[in-house]
């Protein structure tokens, strides 16, 4: 449900409680986009696929003469696949009425175990611009299958909001063009399923990775977040899903160039440490950072700026004062904060962790893989970062090795204060 949400924007004003119903299709809409975004833009199918495929999308299925154009700021079906989403609104009727019903409303984890068992594919969120598909192996891999051997290819799934809204999220690779058309699970008074509010959005290019995931980029206005997504062919287990979670997601691979290069205890290498500030901030006060000017470069005081690093870094302060630019006259580090005079040029990226080892001192080495939709790769590069765990939940970081790295497609990065000036706060 989630992915889908890149495109779900009303035409028009709407009432609140049609907003918030927007709001949380277009939430739902995300997952989906998402999964099929970085499932196609990466490269090569596993499961006997020489090389990576990749489809243009051409306009979409002309619309009915008879239907027009959805409220949430979809483009209308055509009658063939309003006929599909008909069909599949009637094949979930029964399973999904009770919790629609609110027998069990809330319980959005329980309806996608119905649903699972059922042998239903369901979208799962994982991350942002990248969800998973459960419960329907077989179902995505005859997809994958049709759409490489040059095939109509359509793949159905189920997203399950969390106020317990279902949604119907089909995927079309064909000839004619490529879209991606969803539709909400509704009753009528007479207790009959239909499909609420039918509408669908081109995929642009689509593509399957070595991994078997696929990569596509919904055709978005420019208005709208970045329509590159990722569809996993399966869900990455939750116990990896945790680790990215606890370890790397606070941090990210956007504003800071932590896990993207070398550096252990005592040597941290050509890391930026003035732009890791803000994340090791959020790390240990779970806010952000309120520079006195958030649009201007100013100094961090010392004080701040040492407690947050060396609580989750294994550095001193001595050696941040010797690699970060340590001004003592101005009591403090030089700083730019993120998004308003300076935004990344570094595309989404997001983590896959692979593998988890425990070690005999307690330390964890989690091997991660590195997804970049845009970039149209699962793994743009691969890194080992090392932590250890606290007793109270806390953590530090010791150390993070570059495995591998797609040297074509690697993005560079450029430090914030690049070309500026800090000057006294």
């Amino acid at each position: 449900m989630l992915w889908f949400g890149c495109f779900a924007t009303a035409s028009r004003a709407l009432s609140r409680n049609h907003a918030r119903e927007e709001t949380e299709m277009k939430h739902n809409w995300k997952l989906p986009a998402a999964l099929l975004c970085a499932i196609l833009l990466f490269g090569c199918a596993q499961g006997g696929a020489a090389g990576a495929s990749s489809v243009p999308a051409a306009s979409a299925p002309a619309p009915s003469s008879a239907q027009t154009a959805p409220e949430n700021g979809l483009e209308p079906v055509s009658s063939s696949v309003l006929a599909d989403l008909e069909r599949r609104a009637a094949a979930l009727a029964d399973l999904c009425r009770p919790w629609l019903a609110g027998q069990q409303a809330g319980d959005a984890g329980a309806l996608r175990a119905a649903l699972e068992e059922a042998g239903e594919p369901v979208l799962v969120p994982e991350h942002s611009g990248v969800s998973a598909l459960s419960g329907a192996p077989d179902a995505f891999s005859a997809f994958r299958q049709a759409a490489l051997s040059g095939q109509n290819a359509r793949l159905e799934a189920v997203s399950v909001a969390e106020s317990g809204h279902v949604y119907l999220v089909s995927y079309y690779l064909e000839g004619s063009g490529a879209f991606c058309a969803q539709a909400r699970l509704e009753y009528d008074e007479t207790g009959a399923a239909h499909p609420g509010g039918p509408g669908q959005t081109d995929i642009e290019n689509w593509q399957f990775t070595e991994k078997g995931n696929l990569i596509f980029e919904l055709a978005l206005s420019p208005l709208h977040e970045d329509g590159h997504s990722m569809l996993r062919a399966q869900p990455v287990p939750q116990a990896f899903q945790d680790a990215a979670a606890q370890y790397l997601d606070t941090v990210g691979y956007r504003d800071n160039d932590l896990f993207s290069k070398n550096w252990q205890a005592g040597d941290m290498g050509d890391v930026c440490l003035n732009d890791a500030f803000d994340a090791m901030t959020r790390l240990a006060t779970g806010q952000d950072y309120s520079p006195a000017d958030s649009a201007a470069p100013s100094f961090v005081p010392a004080e701040a700026f040492e407690q947050a690093l060396c609580q989750y870094l294994p550095v001193t302060p001595s050696q941040l004062r010797a690699q970060a630019g340590y001004d003592a006259e101005a009591g403090g580090y030089p700083y730019l904060p993120y998004g308003v005079a300076y935004w990344a040029v570094l595309p989404e990226m997001a983590p896959e962790v692979t593998n988890v080892q425990e070690h005999a001192d307690g330390t964890l080495t989690l091997a991660v893989d590195v997804a970049c939709m845009r970039r149209g790769t699962d793994r743009l590069f691969t890194h080992e970062l090392t932590v250890q765990p606290g007793g109270d939940g806390t953590f530090r970081f010791l150390s993070n090795r570059i495995v591998w790295q797609d040297s074509a497609r690697m993005p560079q990065y450029h430090t914030r204060l690049s070309g500026y000036e800090a000057t006294a706060a």
